[in-house]
């Protein structure tokens, strides 16, 4: 329940409670689709003003995990939304989905490759548009299937920049 002042300067209590709770479904699909481990519930924590997958805190998650349970909510979102006849853009653009974590960070930050290949995977099926900027390179099987161009800092193979050189 939230709380906004009307035209008359009272305040109005709002529940948001049933939108919140089918925005988690859209949320809620993508990591099921990812397998995502454990993520037969999502659920919203109005004290922390993030999810909870499986009663679970997201940030208690490890920095990969985190980032791809972030990607779901962000993509989550883009589909309740557009469902909902609500404004967006259309598209969202995604930073390292699945590098989050540095080489020396724990082996609990890293995802596992097959959640990582399911991510990919199911996003070069979807309808919208979703950017993804990433050092990781997609199996090739996925590669092929999108619209993926390689940064290479090399005029020979891929391309060499954002911009043409």
């Amino acid at each position: 329940v939230l709380t906004k002042v009307d035209e008359q300067n009272q305040t109005v209590e709002m529940d948001y409670t049933g939108l919140i709770a089918e925005l988690c479904v859209h949320i809620q699909r993508f990591l099921t689709d990812w397998n995502f481990p454990d993520s037969s519930t999502v659920d919203f924590d109005p004290k922390n003003k993030d999810v909870l997958i499986s009663g679970k805190a997201r940030r208690l998650f490890g920095k990969g995990y985190r980032s791809i349970s972030y990607g779901a909510f962000i993509i989550g979102l883009m589909e309740y939304c557009i469902s909902s006849a609500l404004p967006h853009p259309g598209f969202v653009v995604l930073d390292s989905p699945v590098t989050s974590y540095k080489e020396q960070d724990e082996n609990e930050d890293k995802t596992p490759e097959e959640l990582q290949n399911k991510f990919f995977e199911e996003l070069a099926q979807t309808k919208r548009q979703v950017i993804i900027l990433e050092n990781k390179k997609p199996p090739i099987s996925i590669s092929k299937k999108i619209n993926y161009i390689e940064f290479t800092k090399n005029k020979e193979v891929g391309r060499y920049g954002f911009f043409n050189v």
